[in-house]
């Protein structure tokens, strides 16, 4: 097979490249292989519309665009391979919150914090870059042996081992699988290369850091291929000339690319480097080996001082800008006092542009942290009637259903406090007339009902209309009290919590609340996110019963990284 690297700086035309002969690909027809495009999962989509934007292509059935996760999957179903169920990231740290409540006396570094709200989470980090690097178990107590390391990583590696043990083991308990493992198990599948190949033609593009996992992925799919063509964002001179920069990762990432499909290439490896604003025919660049020539488009071909920008800060060589008025007049710099003062001045800037005869749609606006500046922006975007969308992802740790669930399982074990049975009644989900809800919160504080006085159904006359609805927000929460009382395993925690839901009517105010339109997030989006979240308990919790006060740190460590992402609307 042959094998090609397109190395060059930010528009130097590697996408365009790569995207020309792959339209060249499923134009000519030859070949009875499939094409494969790999890129990274958030750019899959765009280079689909990128691959049919031109025209000359109507569409397409040879080609896949995929990141290496679905690659993986792709490889493992075309080669016969059974798949086990996958646990997502949730139930993954569902079950690494309950095997630190469970192993916290054999843990020597992390035993005091063991049951810290986040920890969770971050050792799913941890252990997931371990199982992507190839470091099991075994190895990494392997390593907590040797004297020549510190005694604190030493302890924090023997920790690391013997939860990355249990781990395993809860997962083979339970015939479950991490996602992890299953690049390594495409690598396994696509076997030495002896076979046919299964690509005629593979591109990747897009990714500046790769795992070992996902390099020996990339190395099995090339001994299946006949034509491997992979592009970096690398400007070699600058990254030969020793300075620590923006360069030295996708520099390691390219050598490591480079072994490993170098040992598969036929013909040797062909490294095309490409000049840095190509403009009109480029012939390839300085590989004497390159493709004919075609018309390439820099990213900065329409303007020649964002492109002597992006050298500036690439190589670090200050050269004169240029002297044409109009070409400066496209960077400005504007020196602002605060957030607020940056938003108005944007807003003016997304008006000017409006005013001639551009569209909302075709500007955007770069913050450094969301979380600063996004309620800042949409606040003065609002007031001065841009239309806008916040690409930012909400939390949901205090939505108004996880509250409801959060508040119910307080309950479940502990007869919940004043300040719980508060937020239950102010969830908004609970159905109440306004007026009933005050009542009851006037009930609660004069301390007419509390604690388990309720389950008997006669803290309040049941005739009356305070009676019915004290009973129609309690009944739900005294059948789950009661399901959970003796401990509840996955499946039958999810069955519970559906059943109060559906008692409560939740799914439809949730629905009432969308159709007024004045919230950005959709709040039928969390409801399914809960049900993933509740799909993920029951796969990894079956057969494991928990009591109700041990279930609340471990769904916590779930919620608090529950996120749904709010829909663009059409802005003009």
């Amino acid at each position: 097979m042959d094998v090609r690297f397109l190395l060059g700086p930010a528009g130097s035309g590697k996408t365009f490249r790569c995207l020309a002969e792959v339209r060249e690909a499923l134009l000519s027809g030859s070949g009875a292989g499939s094409l494969l495009f790999i890129a990274p999962k958030q750019a899959t989509f765009q280079l689909e519309r990128q691959v049919l934007m031109d025209g000359s292509v109507g569409g397409f059935m040879r080609l896949e665009i995929l990141s290496f996760e679905r690659l993986a999957e792709h490889v493992l179903t075309r080669a016969g391979v059974p798949m086990a169920t996958v646990l997502g990231e949730e139930g993954r740290v569902m079950v690494l919150r309950a095997l630190l409540g469970r192993e916290e006396g054999g843990l020597k570094y992390f035993a005091r914090s063991a049951r810290g709200a986040g920890l969770a989470r971050e050792f799913s980090g941890v252990l997931r870059t371990f199982q992507e690097q190839g470091l099991g178990s075994g190895r990494l107590r392997e390593l907590s042996e040797r004297d020549v390391l510190p005694e604190s990583l030493r302890y924090k590696l023997a920790d690391w081992g013997h939860l990355l043990a249990a781990y395993d083991g809860w997962l083979k308990d339970a015939a479950l699988e991490d996602p992890s493992s299953r690049v390594w198990q495409a690598v396994a599948a696509l076997g030495d290369g002896t076979a046919e190949p299964w690509f005629d033609a593979v591109w990747m593009d897009g990714f500046a850091e790769m795992t070992p996992a996902e390099v020996a992925l990339l190395a099995a799919v090339t001994r299946r291929s006949r034509r491997v063509t992979a592009a970096f964002c690398l400007d070699r001179a600058s990254a030969a000339s020793g300075r620590v920069g923006l360069w030295n990762v996708v520099e390691r990432t390219f050598r490591a690319c480079h072994a490993a499909l170098g040992v598969h290439a036929e013909s040797g490896v062909e490294v095309v480097e490409l000049e840095r604003h190509p403009g009109g025919t480029s012939s390839g660049g300085t590989s004497s080996a390159s493709p004919s020539p075609r018309p390439v488009e820099g990213r900065f071909s329409g303007n020649r001082v964002l492109g002597e920008l992006e050298e500036r800060i690439a190589t670090g060589v200050l050269s004169p800008l240029a002297s044409d008025a109009e070409q400066r007049a496209a960077v400005r710099l504007l020196r602002c006092r605060d957030p607020h003062e940056e938003a108005e001045a944007a807003a003016g800037l997304v008006e000017e542009w409006v005013r001639g005869g551009g569209r909302y749609r075709e500007a955007a606006v770069l913050v450094r942290s969301l979380d600063e500046y996004g309620p800042v922006f949409a606040r003065v975007f609002r007031q001065r009637g841009i239309p806008s969308f916040l690409d930012h992802r909400h939390g949901l740790r205090h939505h108004p259903l996880v509250e409801l669930t959060r508040t119910a399982m307080r309950v479940a074990a502990d007869e919940g406090s004043e300040d719980d049975w508060f937020a239950w009644l102010k969830c908004g989900l609970l159905p109440l007339e306004g007026w009933e809800g005050e009542e009851l919160e006037n009930a609660l504080r004069a301390g007419r009902w509390a604690g388990r006085r309720w389950l008997a159904g006669s803290e309040l006359d049941p005739s009356e209309p305070m009676g019915r609805a004290m009973r129609r927000v309690t009944e739900p929460l005294r059948r789950l009290t009661i399901s959970m009382a003796s401990g509840v395993d996955g499946p039958a925690l999810a069955a519970g919590l559906r059943r109060l839901w559906t008692d409560l009517g939740v799914e439809a105010r949730l629905i009432a609340w969308d159709d007024t339109g004045l919230d950005a997030l959709r709040h039928q989006t969390v409801l399914h996110e809960m049900e993933a979240w509740l799909v993920e308990a029951s796969r990894a919790f079956t057969g494991h019963v928990l009591k109700p006060v041990e279930w609340l740190p471990v769904v916590e460590s779930a919620w608090s990284g529950l996120t749904a992402g709010a829909l663009p609307p059409s802005l003009d």
